[in-house]
């Protein structure tokens, strides 16, 4: 059994070429949106940086990002729209950005630092975890179809 999920994972990745499912897209969507809005200490992250906000910020940071962009990111306009992130990683890199501009920008020792230190690190692994989930799901699916497609020809075979 774990042969025909290991190729039947690799099948679906083939079929669907730098695609995030949009089953999965939604799931992370609504993951990020409740873990943030259980987290007021969020709030310093949502939005973009302004130069009034902190002065000289896109000095220090070359690539800003920020939650709302990341949400704005997993969203599409309709079902025939891609998403604009391909993968987890992509998204995870996305979140790991947030950090690092924290860091570039602030000292070490900052309230925001450490906020963002654990806010970050929570929400790569509650979406790492999403993702095990829904591969979880999904490979039950796909084992459950093909014992039920065997059944099918073993009774067709049988008439």
């Amino acid at each position: 059994v774990t042969e025909l999920v290991t190729l039947l994972r690799e099948r679906l990745r083939q079929g669907v070429p730098n695609r995030l499912e949009n089953s999965l897209r939604i799931k992370l969507r609504y993951t990020v949106q409740d873990l943030l809005k259980n987290r007021p200490e969020a709030e310093s992250f949502m939005d973009m940086v302004t130069e009034d906000i902190a002065p000289s910020y896109y000095c220090a940071v070359p690539v800003a990002m920020h939650f709302n962009r990341i949400l704005a990111r997993l969203n599409v306009a309709n079902m025939n729209d891609h998403c604009y992130y391909t993968s987890l990683q992509s998204i995870l890199e996305d979140l790991q950005t947030i950090f690092d501009n924290c860091l570039l920008y602030n000292s070490p020792d900052s309230p925001l630092v450490s906020i963002c230190s654990i806010l970050v690190p929570a929400l790569q692994k509650q979406l790492v975890n999403v993702l095990e989930k829904h591969e979880n799901e999904r490979d039950a699916l796909l084992v459950a179809d093909s014992e039920r497609k065997q059944l099918e020809l073993v009774e067709t075979q049988k008439s």
